[in-house]
C-alpha cells in the first residue's frame, strides 16, 4: 500500500480546502442568465421567475397572490 513521503503542511492542505470552500460559498461562478428572461439564476435548473429550461417552458411560474386585508 502506498505511503506519503512527506508530510503535507498545513498550508498546502488549507490551499487545497479553500478552493473547495469557495465554490460552495460563493455562487458566482454557479450562476447564469436565463436564455428567456435574463435573470440570474443557477446553472441547469429550471428558472424560478419564468419557469423556462432549455428554451422549453417546464414549469408554469406561481403567479403573486396578493395578502387578504385583514
Amino acid at each position: 500500500m502506498a505511503n506519503p513521503k512527506k508530510k503535507t503542511s498545513r498550508s498546502r492542505k488549507g490551499n487545497r480546502y479553500s478552493k473547495v470552500k469557495m465554490a460552495f460559498q460563493n455562487n458566482h461562478g454557479l450562476l447564469v442568465h436565463c436564455g428567456h428572461c435574463n435573470k440570474l439564476i443557477r446553472a441547469h435548473h429550471v428558472c424560478p421567475y419564468c419557469g423556462y429550461y432549455d428554451g422549453r417552458l417546464v414549469v408554469k411560474p406561481e403567479e403573486k397572490k396578493e395578502k387578504p386585508a385583514a
